[in-house]
């Protein structure tokens, strides 16, 4: 395993832009923006690594690998909220007012903390009169609930608890669909599949290795992009062992959902959840497989 080190950063930088890829490296369905497209309906990396130790949200790299994954939905939406969150969502400039719902993946503690969701949902509630929704699977839901019982939340915090097969609605013809996930290092994890104005995106952080329970439940739909865990980049893993991917099996999945007519070859990947501090480094390797590293700030606009 080659550069998993995780260190914490002093200083802080706003980095406001975005480079374009060569048009060889954009689909027809997905597209990554600049930072002058403001007006696009876009998807946003807020943060993209994985669950090592916390520090306080100050990258110093312009793609830095720095924050907890986590992925802003317009207009009003995020996905996962850990400790760093409130950090993320200031440092890139996403409104706290802006966000009415927060889902879950699984209660892993660089995906949940239960502290920081109490105080977000209590200062909208302080600003602006306005509840926030929080949609988790059994544990998180069990933890929160009884977080918000103990803070006297409630009104203030709506929970509702999802399963798989359960549809989400967001905003005006944004929803999720709570979809199984292969995360079986996490109790009752999930995965979402993103219905952006009928583009079609697969969120699977954190996975391992699809099983057919995940492959069935997107069976006959069309995916326009697919958003995964990296975890270990080039490291060797076991398959039957790993809780996480690396480039070689993130590549075996979509060879399988492309056999399947899921996706296709053409099928933009993003790989998040990354053990990496070197962007540059991990992308050139990324490329070789027809994988797009994510870094923090990374937004890709849909079409």
């Amino acid at each position: 395993m080659r550069r998993f080190l995780s260190r914490c950063a002093v200083a802080s930088v706003a980095v406001g832009f975005i480079f374009l890829l060569p048009a060889a490296f954009v689909s027809s369905a997905f597209a990554q923006q600049d930072g002058a497209a403001k007006e696009a309906f876009y998807l946003r990396f807020l943060g993209t690594k994985a669950g090592t130790e916390y520090c306080p949200y100050a990258p110093t790299e312009p793609r830095s690998i720095f924050g907890y994954a986590m992925l802003h939905v317009p207009p009003n939406t995020v996905i996962d909220f850990a400790q760093d969150a409130p950090d993320k969502m200031r440092h890139w400039e996403v409104a706290e007012e802006d966000i009415d719902n927060i889902l879950f993946t699984h209660s892993h503690f660089d995906h949940y903390d239960g502290p920081t969701v109490l105080s977000f949902a209590h200062d909208r509630w302080d600003k602006l009169g306005r509840k926030t929704k929080a949609f988790a699977s059994e544990t998180v839901f069990a933890a929160l609930s009884e977080a918000s019982a103990e803070a006297g939340a409630e009104k203030y915090l709506i929970l509702t608890q999802v399963s798989p097969g359960d549809r989400i609605a967001l905003a005006e013809g944004v929803s999720a669909t709570v979809l199984p996930s292969s995360h079986w290092t996490a109790p009752t994890p999930v995965t979402y599949l993103l219905d952006c104005h009928g583009t079609k995106v697969f969120y699977a952080v954190d996975a391992a290795a699809f099983r057919d329970e995940e492959f069935a439940a997107l069976a006959g739909q069309h995916l326009d992009a697919v958003i995964t865990d990296c975890t270990y980049l080039d490291a060797e893993v076991d398959p039957e062992k790993s809780g996480h991917m690396n480039y070689s099996m993130v590549r075996q999945q979509m060879q399988a959902l492309s056999e399947r007519g899921i996706a296709t070859d053409q099928t933009p990947c993003y790989i998040t959840h990354l053990i990496t501090i070197d962007h540059e480094q991990g992308a050139a390797a990324a490329r070789e497989y027809g994988l797009r590293m994510a870094y923090d700030g990374l937004r890709v606009r849909l079409q």
